[in-house]
C-alpha cells in the first residue's frame, strides 16, 4: 500500500466493546462451510472469503472474548481494519448484516430479563419508541458516527457515519442489521428497514427508516 493510500484511509478515534469485533468474526466463520468448498475451486482465489475455515479467525475470537470477560475495550479503529477485510469479499453485505444482527442481539442481552418480556408486550407506538431509543443507545456505544438521532415512527441519522466514509463503502450493511434487529428484539416482528440515504450518495449523514 502506497503513503498516499496510507494518508488516505481514516482513522477511527476511541474504544468499543469487545463484542462488536467478536460479532464481525462469529459471521465470517458462519459464512464459511467445508461443504461450500467445490472441487474446481481455485484455492489461491477463494481464500480471502474462506478466512473463516482457517484457525486466525478462532485465535482472534478467543483474544477479543478474553478482553470481554476481563471488561477491556478495544480500539474502534482495529475494528474498522476487521471491517476493511470483510469487504475484500464477495459477500460482504451478508457478513456484515449478520454482524449487525449478532452486536444487536448482545446490547439487548445487558437489558433486564424483565423489561425484554414487557417490551414485546407493549403498544406498537410505545414499542416503536423503545426500539429507536435502543438503536440510539447501540449505535453510540458502536461510534457509529459524531451524532445519532432517532426520530418517529422509526428513523435514524447518524452523522460522519463510519462505515460511510470508508474508502472502500458498501459497510452500511453492518448498521442496517443492527437496526433490523433491534426493530425485531423490541416490537416482537419483522420490519423491513431501507438505508434510505447515505453519505456516499451526496447527503449530509446516513439514514434508515422503517
Amino acid at each position: 500500500m502506497s503513503q498516499q493510500q496510507l494518508r488516505s484511509e481514516p482513522r477511527f478515534e476511541g474504544e468499543v466493546a469487545a463484542a462488536y469485533p467478536i460479532a464481525l468474526l462469529e459471521s465470517v466463520r458462519s459464512h464459511d462451510r467445508p461443504g461450500e468448498v467445490l472441487e474446481d475451486e481455485q484455492f489461491a482465489e477463494s481464500l480471502p472469503r474462506r478466512l473463516g475455515l482457517t484457525g486466525i479467525v478462532e485465535t482472534q475470537i478467543r483474544r477479543y472474548e478474553d478482553a470481554r470477560r476481563a471488561g477491556r475495550q478495544v480500539q474502534l479503529d482495529e475494528v474498522a481494519g476487521l471491517i476493511r477485510l470483510v469487504l475484500r469479499r464477495p459477500d460482504a453485505d451478508a457478513i456484515l448484516r449478520e454482524a449487525g444482527q449478532r452486536a444487536a442481539r448482545w446490547h439487548c442481552r445487558n437489558s433486564p430479563r424483565w423489561w425484554q418480556r414487557l417490551s414485546l408486550r407493549l403498544p406498537a407506538a410505545v414499542a416503536l419508541r423503545s426500539a429507536r431509543r435502543a438503536t440510539v443507545r447501540a449505535l453510540s456505544a458502536l461510534r457509529a458516527g459524531t451524532s445519532i438521532q432517532g426520530t418517529r415512527p422509526m428513523t435514524i441519522t447518524v452523522h460522519d457515519c463510519m462505515t460511510a466514509i470508508m474508502p472502500e463503502g458498501r459497510a452500511c450493511a453492518l448498521f442496517t442489521g443492527l437496526v433490523e434487529e433491534m426493530l425485531l428484539l423490541n416490537t416482537g416482528f419483522a420490519h423491513p428497514v431501507s438505508h434510505s440515504r447515505c453519505i456516499r450518495n451526496g447527503y449530509e449523514f446516513c439514514e434508515w427508516s422503517a
